[in-house]
């Protein structure tokens, strides 16, 4: 089993806030009646979600091998 790394606790650290900020918006928002915003809350945390895993996630280089034989008919 791997230990955990400063850069995952950085990462569960980010994760936690971002959700705790999240969860807070939108039940303001939802109790306030304030329907359009929710989807402005929901698309803010989707994006924060998205830059949080491309600048903490672990960089993993994506590699296909594709492999072609003289039987393989078209």
């Amino acid at each position: 089993m791997k230990s955990i790394t400063p850069y995952l606790l950085k990462f569960a650290t980010v994760a936690l806030i971002l959700t705790l900020v999240f969860r807070f918006f939108l039940s303001y928002t939802l109790a306030a009646e304030l329907f359009t915003l929710v989807w402005v809350v929901a698309m803010s945390y989707g994006l924060a979600s998205l830059l949080r895993v491309g600048f903490l996630g672990e960089k993993m280089p994506i590699s296909f091998h594709c492999t072609i034989s003289a039987s393989d008919s078209i």
